[in-house]
């Protein structure tokens, strides 16, 4: 039995939920990302009569203003920054965010495998480097042995022409 002046119940959920939202966006270098953000999400249960009729809310997604190695490094001040701005946006619908953080971040296959092979040629180069330090200083070392090795001759050579001219050379001078 109902009675009909007064309206039926309606039972919302004001728990906290998750939803993971990809995106394929370019960032300031002209890369195109894959980037997929978790978000934690949960009603104001005192904006939950006045939204009534306003379900959902669209995030749009904007170029970044981050590069390809800002977004690497620095991905918690990205996340922030973020979180920031989906705050203020999603306050108009009366939801409040718990969490953003990025779960997926991946870059063009080309722009990759640029990157990988920009990393091999640093680590031949420190290689390289390596090798030519280590040569220098086993040239330095070699040089220091042939210039004791000769200073020990000369001496010898000056101790037996001491030995053999007896005290000539002395008189000599």
């Amino acid at each position: 039995f109902m009675i009909p002046w007064l309206p039926r119940p309606i039972i919302f959920d004001i728990c906290t939920h998750p939803r993971s939202v990809p995106s394929i966006t370019e960032i300031i270098d002209l890369q195109t990302i894959n980037i997929t953000l978790r978000i934690l999400y949960r009603p104001r249960a005192e904006l939950l009569p006045k939204f009534f009729c306003k379900f959902g809310f669209k995030i749009c997604c904007t170029k970044s203003q981050f590069d390809a190695i800002e977004l690497i490094t620095q991905r918690t001040l990205i996340s922030q920054c973020v979180s920031e701005l989906l705050t203020e946006r999603v306050a108009q619908f009366g939801l409040l965010l718990d969490d953003i953080s990025i779960t997926h971040l991946s870059f063009r296959p080309e722009f990759t495998s640029a990157v990988e092979l920009k990393q091999v040629a640093q680590q031949d180069a420190e290689k390289q480097r390596y090798l030519i330090e280590k040569n220098q200083a086993e040239q330095s070392r070699q040089a220091n042995v042939m210039t004791a090795e000769d200073d020990a001759r000369a001496a010898d050579l000056i101790g037996k022409a001491l030995d053999e001219a007896d005290d000539g050379l002395i008189e000599l001078r």
